[in-house]
């Protein structure tokens, strides 16, 4: 079966793409929407926090699932890493405001984070199928 992927995001940029679903709500809300999916079957393939405490500020958050898995060890792992996301953006913010004044830079941003996730993710599915037609020779 090919793998089938989505992305769970509050983009504006991304609303009207093939295989998103739009979230209409702040960035935690992209997070709790991200694990519901997982509750129906999906796998996070990219991680639902950003790597910087800055990006944490930005209100926009796009993250890729996969519509299968195999490997119900990873699916608990990965259930529990989006479970500890909530709870880290949470503590995170805590008092802290999103930063809505710069928006528009925060949405390129994510896109440009979103289509290189991508990217990578195509050249590793490249990397694997060709290691497995060197093991099959």
């Amino acid at each position: 079966m090919k793998d089938k992927y989505i992305v769970i995001t509050n983009n504006n940029i991304l609303k009207n793409e093939e295989n998103t679903i739009y979230i209409d709500g702040d960035f935690i809300d992209v997070l709790k929407a991200v694990r519901d999916y997982m509750h129906k079957g999906y796998l996070t393939i990219s991680h639902p926090l950003p790597a910087s405490i800055r990006m944490m500020l930005s209100p926009v958050r796009s993250v890729i699932m996969q519509d299968s898995y195999t490997d119900q060890e990873l699916y608990n792992k990965t259930l529990e890493m989006v479970e500890n996301s909530i709870i880290s953006y949470k503590n995170t913010m805590g008092l802290r405001n999103p930063d809505y004044k710069n928006i528009e830079d925060y949405e390129i941003i994510d896109k440009n984070l979103l289509y290189s996730s991508f990217d990578e993710l195509h050249k590793e599915k490249k990397l694997f199928s060709q290691l497995l037609k060197e093991v099959e020779i």
